[in-house]
């Protein structure tokens, strides 16, 4: 926006007088809640408290284990590599003849299992995300419904 322009301007939300002239008067955005930044500094302490390579080498062994344990399934393949330099807790996993859509509504509603669905030009599937507090247990069952999926397909509603 021109500079002489600004001022003739209202911002979607109200700004102090003296920011009629100023562009800073449009990154107001409302009311923000106050969690998130409440939680900036006990995340930092938690991460600092695990430290990065640890926290690395956890994550790293979660997305293996389920990986590891999909990958002789009929129909799976793998959008992410498993070399170490590669990738780290972030996979792409996508049961052939599916639509990734599909497979995380399914792994919700019947499973309660959050996924997130990637449909990209290049590449589809379903990226799984554990964090550092998921345990093995959950990623078995994740690993036995995917299972499922790429033997015999999505069940009906």
């Amino acid at each position: 926006m021109k500079r002489d322009k600004i001022a003739k301007v209202w911002g979607l939300f109200a700004a102090e007088k003296s920011q009629d002239a100023d562009i800073r008067k449009f990154e107001e955005t409302g009311t923000r809640s106050a969690a998130q930044r409440l939680a900036i500094g006990e995340a930092l302490l938690f991460h600092q408290g695990v430290g990065p390579e640890r926290k690395e080498a956890r994550l790293r062994l979660l997305a293996r284990h389920w990986m590891n344990q999909l990958k002789g399934e009929p129909n799976v393949r793998f959008n992410t590599p498993f070399d170490d330099r590669q990738s780290c807790a972030l996979a792409n996993v996508h049961v052939e003849g599916t639509d990734p859509v599909a497979v995380c509504d399914h792994l919700m509603r019947r499973h309660k299992i959050f996924a997130t669905p990637i449909v990209h030009d290049e590449f589809q599937g379903v990226r799984i995300t554990p964090s550092v507090y998921t345990t093995l247990k959950e990623l078995d069952r994740f690993s036995e419904v995917m299972a499922a999926v790429a033997r015999k397909g999505l069940p009906k509603s």
